[in-house]
C-alpha cells in the first residue's frame, strides 16, 4: 500500500469516525461535528499531497464525501448518504482550493464551500425530500444546525490542520 493511499484511507476513516462521534438528532437528520474533518481533509490532501495533480482535487472532493457518507449509512440516516457525498464533497473541494490563498480569501473559499454544504442539503431537503417538511423544514436547518457546522468546521478545520502540520512537519509524503 502506498503512502498516499493510506493517507487517503486514514483521511476517509477519520471523516467517518468524526461525523459519529456526537449525534444529536434533529428534525430528520442530525448535527455533527464532521464538518471539521471535512476542511481538515481538504487542507491535508493540499498540503501534504501537494495542488499539482489533478487527482488531489478528486480526492479532496471524494474522501469527505464518502467518509461522511458512510457514518449516515451507519448511523440509520441512509436516504441523505447521496446527498452528503455532494455536500461534504464540495466543502473539501473548497477547503483544498482554498489552501495557497493566504487571509480574507482563505477564510472566504472555506465559507463559500461551507455555503455550498448547506446549500447542497438546503435543495434536498426543501424538493427531493419533501416528506420531512419541504422548504420550511429546509430553512429550519440553516441556522442553528447548518450555521453552527460551518462555523465550526472552518475554525475547528484550520486549528486541526494547523495542530497536525506543525506535529508532522511535512513528514508525511505521497
Amino acid at each position: 500500500m502506498t503512502k498516499r493511499f493510506t493517507t487517503l484511507l486514514v483521511l476517509l476513516a477519520t471523516v467517518a469516525m468524526t461525523t459519529t462521534f456526537v449525534v444529536i438528532p434533529m428534525g430528520g437528520g442530525y448535527f455533527n461535528f464532521s464538518d471539521i474533518a471535512v476542511v481538515f481533509s481538504g487542507l491535508f490532501i493540499a498540503h501534504f499531497l501537494g495542488t499539482d495533480k489533478p487527482t488531489n482535487l478528486f480526492f479532496a472532493f471524494i474522501v469527505p464525501g464518502i467518509g461522511a457518507g458512510i457514518a449516515d449509512y451507519y448511523l440509520g440516516y441512509t436516504i441523505f448518504a447521496p446527498i452528503t457525498l455532494i455536500a461534504k464533497g464540495l466543502e473539501g473541494t473548497m477547503a483544498y482550493l482554498s489552501y495557497k490563498k493566504r487571509g480574507v480569501l482563505h477564510l472566504g473559499i472555506l465559507l463559500i464551500g461551507g455555503i455550498l454544504m448547506a446549500g447542497t442539503y438546503f435543495v434536498a431537503e426543501a424538493f427531493i425530500l419533501k416528506d420531512l417538511g419541504g422548504i420550511e423544514y429546509a430553512i429550519g436547518e440553516i441556522f442553528p444546525t447548518n450555521t453552527i457546522q460551518v462555523i465550526g468546521g472552518i475554525i475547528g478545520g484550520r486549528i486541526l490542520f494547523l495542530i497536525a502540520s506543525k506535529i508532522l512537519k511535512n513528514e508525511v509524503t505521497a
